[in-house]
């Protein structure tokens, strides 16, 4: 079962996808589906879940939200350089705290 720290790395890696794809993307909402890249929005957020500083808290984070079904992987992402997730119902119910 993930600690509460986890749980909080969890949601901070939410909102760094969120502010990353509003970034990228302003005049696109965030949908069920999207593509995302939380390896990137993570490097771009908080240092607690930057993958080069804190892998372990990062990883953890991850898994959470896969766990939690809030991003799916991409089935295709091990062709990529990037680890790339799908945003999930469930994925946009907790960014908006539901």
């Amino acid at each position: 079962m993930p600690d509460d720290q986890t749980a909080q790395d969890a949601g901070l890696l939410l909102r760094a996808i969120g502010d990353l794809h509003e970034q990228q993307h302003p005049n696109m909402p965030l949908t069920a589906g999207t593509p995302v890249a939380p390896d990137i929005a993570a490097e771009q957020s908080q240092p607690e879940i930057d993958p080069a500083l804190n892998s372990r808290r990062y990883e953890a984070a991850l898994s959470w939200l896969v766990a939690e079904e809030a991003l799916a992987p991409h089935p295709a992402a091990w062709k990529v350089t990037e680890a790339v997730y799908f945003m999930t119902w469930r994925g946009l119910e907790l960014l908006r705290g539901d």
